[in-house]
């Protein structure tokens, strides 16, 4: 599914692609279902994000799933820090210690799964987003050193590395993640540019940029240049006029994943901003997210595009400017492309869709019951496509994010631009490309909750209050059922007019052949009794 190269500028472009109860699938997903068991998990771990509960983490995984169970329970208990995470942890990131304690450290000693324990590096990182801990990050640093020789771990170190030390610009983490870039090794390159840039955001250091971009000209490799790209965009963070500069070296690249790196720049330099200038040179989510109403009537037209990728562009950019917001429009735009001729299309209207009905009840609006009953038939029709199986599964678990207490969103319930929330929407619009990417969801979360404080800034011991709105306008989904099962009839079996015929005639021949038997066995009796009477 990953678009072609010269497709990457129009998808850039556009977009900048931007509960109770747990889902019992109506079908088994099947053994070849690889990617909807992934999905189910992550199902699972939106549910549960920054609750701080003990999931039923998912444990039967395959070798290359293992990382998923040791990364979820990062997602759910992003923001409890230290007194709250056991340090001490599980060797390898142990799914069954996942989901029995908060424990994501690997141990010293024994060495489990490289893959779980990349895992448990980056479920750190994402414990400690964007909320510095220095003993954090020694250790992150001390695994990454540790992992050198160890690609799927120095990926784990290098993403948690980022995340715990995001916008520090921080020059000691920055060169140790750069001699991981240099490797030259596709994983590890990959995330430690992404970690670059999660470090440096904001920054517009021009000896990052410099070496950002040389690099970036010199690998061979695609997935490191589009880490290069993402951490470009990243550093140049509201830079806005500041940016332009580099919008233009990037713009003007010979390098398709540089160009759709320029795009992210210019969403990124002007999130938030409505700015003309850059509306003109591209319509997208990230620039309007500050006024969601007009982006629908901005895109309408692109969305009946017919280039697949624009209009997968067109309904994702609706998605993340519109989350939560249950607008009419916006569904009305959405609705046609779920229903679209090709597969990521379907996959981008139905996440777009979940974001847009998050902390939505059927008290509100019944196009949000429609919808999740949409999604169960989805997931349950084994004849769908598996990438629209994929975006249905992410949608259900993004509607119910939080246990339905969190939103996505870009400000801050002051109004405030939440830079975390924008790099979060800029690394989740790249799970087309990386699936663990997805995680960088939980950055987009802000939880909805009414808090009381006495005179003194202490919680009450008694706290009530009176609400005058409807208890249907906050009710949770109800909790998933597993389907009844029902008592067959036996159905009375077709019988053709041809059988019937030919049962008839053998029937017939039968009794024939019976009345022939019982007359010669008469005339042999008749003649036994004449025989035995001339004796006589």
């Amino acid at each position: 599914g990953t678009p072609r190269p010269a497709q990457e500028d129009l998808d850039g472009a556009i977009i900048h692609r931007a509960a109770r109860g747990v889902l019992v699938p109506q079908q088994p997903l099947g053994p070849s279902s690889a990617r909807d068991h992934q999905e189910l998990d992550r199902l699972q771990e939106f549910n549960h994000a920054q609750r701080h509960g003990d999931g039923a983490w998912p444990h039967a995984v395959r070798h290359h799933e293992r990382r998923l169970p040791s990364e979820e329970p990062g997602v759910a208990r992003q923001g409890h820090e230290l007194g709250e995470v056991q340090r001490h942890g599980v060797a390898g990131g142990d799914p069954q210690g996942a989901h029995q304690g908060v424990q994501v450290h690997p141990q010293s000693g024994a060495r489990g799964s490289p893959y779980s324990e990349g895992g448990a590096l980056y479920a750190m990182g994402i414990i400690h987003a964007n909320h510095f801990d220095k003993e954090t990050k020694d250790y992150l640093l001390e695994q990454l050193h540790n992992a050198q020789s160890t690609e799927v771990l120095s990926h784990g170190a290098c993403l948690g590395l980022g995340l715990v030390c995001m916008a520090t610009a921080d020059e000691t983490i920055y060169e140790e993640l750069k001699q991981t870039l240099y490797t030259d090794t596709a994983v590890a390159g990959e995330a430690a540019a992404y970690g670059i840039g999660l470090v440096m955001v904001g920054s517009a250091n021009e000896k990052v940029i410099g070496e950002l971009l040389a690099y970036a000209h010199d690998t061979q490799h695609e997935k490191i240049i589009r880490g290069c790209a993402l951490a470009l965009a990243m550093t140049m963070f509201r830079r806005e006029e500041e940016a332009e500069s580099l919008i233009q070296q990037m713009l003007l690249d010979k390098d398709p994943i540089l160009r759709y790196g320029a795009c992210f720049c210019i969403a990124l330099a002007y999130v938030g901003t409505s700015q003309n200038a850059a509306i003109r040179r591209l319509l997208l989510g990230f620039v309007l997210c500050n006024v969601p109403d007009q982006l629908p009537g901005v895109v309408k037209l692109l969305s009946e595009s017919y280039n697949p990728h624009v209009r997968y562009a067109a309904a994702m950019a609706i998605g993340i400017a519109c989350a939560g917001s249950a607008q009419l429009e916006a569904h009305n735009l959405l609705q046609p492309l779920m229903s679209d001729g090709t597969d990521f299309v379907r996959q981008g209207a139905i996440i777009a869709m979940g974001l847009l009905y998050m902390q939505t009840s059927p008290g509100k609006t019944d196009r949000v019951k429609v919808f999740r009953e949409k999604l169960l038939k989805v997931i349950g029709d084994k004849h769908e496509d598996v990438m629209t199986r994929f975006g249905a599964i992410l949608a259900n678990g993004i509607m119910d994010a939080g246990g339905r207490n969190s939103c996505a969103s870009f400000f801050s319930k002051s109004g405030m631009l939440r830079p975390g929330a924008a790099i979060g929407f800029c690394l989740f619009a790249q799970m087309w490309y990386w699936f663990p990417l997805i995680h960088m969801f939980s950055l987009v979360l802000t939880p909805n909750a009414l808090i009381g404080l006495t005179e003194k800034l202490k919680i009450p011991k008694n706290f009530s209050f009176k609400c005058g709105a409807r208890p249907s306008l906050f009710a949770y989904p109800e909790a998933m059922q597993p389907p009844k099962k029902e008592e067959q009839v036996k159905a009375a079996t077709a019988v053709l007019s041809t059988a019937a015929k030919a049962k008839a005639l053998k029937e017939k021949k039968e009794k024939e052949s019976e009345l022939k038997k019982a007359a010669s066995s008469a005339d042999v009796d008749m003649d036994d009794k004449a025989s035995a009477a001339e004796n006589a």
